[in-house]
């Protein structure tokens, strides 16, 4: 067909296009980070070594966040397969039992997802996280993780639901806004993401350090106890 673009080129554009989205991304993570450790830079010193390295982590996190998935939604599987749902006498229960499946599911790949996610920011300033340390590092903060992120969710469906009323048919302003609103969206997402990854980060590093300097108060303590044991034998 003329004037249609051939699938290859296409699809390097496309490939181009959100590798390119990517390293934005990227670079904006690293300048806000940077930027709470009052440092001026706008992306990575070994940049191509980085950007892969950004790209596999994001596959990384969503090849785990998708088995995780699928893992909690074994118990709604079943539910939905077993028959209780079309049987009118059991079809009460097998809402009942829907539900919470359900919402296991949504927190079975959301916990996962959000959680690792965390070690796309730490490859972007180079810190030295991998996603044990990441998981460890958001523990006990998950539902703080979660519920931030579905109050980010509500802010933007809010939005656009209110866009689309008020606009009505004028698809081509609304398709605009909605455009320039999704990039301030973006810019919104990964600026949380970056600012409440340096919080864990350091919230973090305390505890370890606090652990550190118990584990050797307690070796001096018991040290100086064999010590003080030693010299009162030798009286």
């Amino acid at each position: 067909m003329a004037g249609s673009i051939p699938p290859l080129i296409s699809s390097v554009i496309m490939v181009g296009y959100w590798f390119g989205n990517l390293v934005v991304v990227l670079s904006f993570l690293h300048f806000v980070i940077q930027s709470t450790r009052n440092r001026t830079s706008f992306y990575p010193a070994r940049k191509v070594a980085t950007s892969f390295k950004y790209l596999a982590a994001n596959i990384a996190v969503m090849a785990i966040a998708v088995l995780c998935g699928l893992f909690a939604s074994l118990p709604a599987i079943g539910v939905y397969f077993s028959g209780v749902l079309e049987n009118p006498d059991t079809q009460t229960l097998g809402i009942i039992l829907m539900i919470p499946s359900v919402v296991l599911a949504l927190f079975g790949i959301l916990i996962p997802f959000l959680r690792f996610s965390f070690v796309c920011p730490a490859i972007a300033v180079g810190d030295s996280f991998n996603f044990h340390t990441v998981w460890a590092m958001t523990k006990g903060h998950s539902f703080r993780i979660v519920f931030f992120f579905l109050f980010l969710v509500f802010v933007v469906m809010a939005f656009s639901i209110g866009l689309s009323m008020v606009l009505g048919e004028m698809t081509r302003t609304y398709v605009g806004i909605i455009s320039v609103f999704t990039v301030f969206w973006s810019v919104w997402v990964y600026a949380f993401e970056s600012l409440l990854y340096e919080d864990l980060r350091l919230r973090y590093e305390a505890m370890k350090s606090g652990a550190s300097s118990f584990h050797a108060g307690k070796d001096a303590v018991e040290q100086g106890g064999a010590h003080a044991t030693h010299d009162i034998q030798h009286l």
